[in-house]
């Protein structure tokens, strides 16, 4: 259970890099410097890490295991209005 939330703190740190390459993205000067590098390969992993961990905290509702308990609520919620966020974004 432990590395799950260690897994959901690593998603919304992605997601953050999510909202950060969106916004340089939009930016006049982009450099191509190694910060920026790796923010956009975060942000654009963040959709597939998402998708991992939604699909690990359905699983975990799915076995009867008690998820609301193990995890902060916000952390859960942030993660899956993320989530539909980039779906909408990827898919759209």
């Amino acid at each position: 259970m432990k590395i799950l939330i260690f897994f959901s703190r690593i998603v919304l740190i992605c997601n953050i890099c999510f909202i950060l390459a969106g916004l340089m993205r939009y930016s006049g000067g982009l450099q191509l410097n190694p910060v920026y590098s790796t923010l956009i390969v975060l942000g654009y992993v963040s959709l597939l890490l998402n998708v991992l961990f939604a699909i690990s905290v359905f699983v975990m509702l799915a076995l009867k295991k008690p998820v609301w308990n193990s995890f902060p609520r916000w952390l859960l919620i942030t993660n899956f209005l993320f989530l539909t966020a980039q779906l909408f974004i990827f898919l759209g």
